[in-house]
């Protein structure tokens, strides 16, 4: 089934113009040659996550005899592993940049990592604060990072690099 990325998107991006801020959401570009590993890693990870629950899912269609609670349990499980291994196609990527564009949204998609960019742009003075659960930021110079720590971003967490420093 889709994604109804639609409650996430105007939900987060209306909390942050309340607070003030343009937002500007930035996708990655291709991974960079550094990151190679890591992202064969992630395939492979995506690969058995995608394995496992076409295994559930034909287990819930072919045994009739699964109980209410061990259904339960084999969609909790299908939820889990889509949360661990999410995967995004393009036609997900363009579908989401389609609607922030019709929100008036500004979307950019970096060459390679989106990391590399906000870096340059925050120490350019050009970004003051990245909406992200990605710590790399604060390694590349990003002076604040708002971390959303519901899914409906209702609960943000402010963090400041400098307090960081100074501590």
């Amino acid at each position: 089934p889709k994604r109804d990325w639609s409650s996430d998107v105007c939900s987060s991006d209306l909390r942050i113009r309340q607070l003030g801020a343009e937002p500007i959401v930035i996708f990655d570009g291709a991974p960079s040659k550094a990151k190679a590993a890591v992202v064969a890693q992630r395939q492979v990870a995506r690969a058995a996550a995608r394995a496992r629950t076409e295994e559930i899912r034909t287990e819930l269609t072919t045994i009739p005899t699964l109980t209410e609670a061990e259904r339960g349990a084999r969609e909790v499980e299908i939820a889990e592993l889509r949360a661990t291994a999410p995967s995004v196609s393009r036609a997900d990527r363009n579908q989401v940049k389609q609607f922030l564009y019709a929100a008036g949204v500004l979307g950019i998609t970096a060459a390679e990592e989106a990391d590399d960019l906000l870096g340059f742009l925050a120490r350019r003075g050009d970004i003051s604060a990245v909406v992200s659960a990605d710590f790399d930021m604060l390694a590349r110079g990003v002076p604040r990072m708002i971390v959303p720590e519901t899914a409906d971003a209702t609960v943000l967490t402010q963090i400041d690099l400098a307090d960081i420093l100074r501590t």
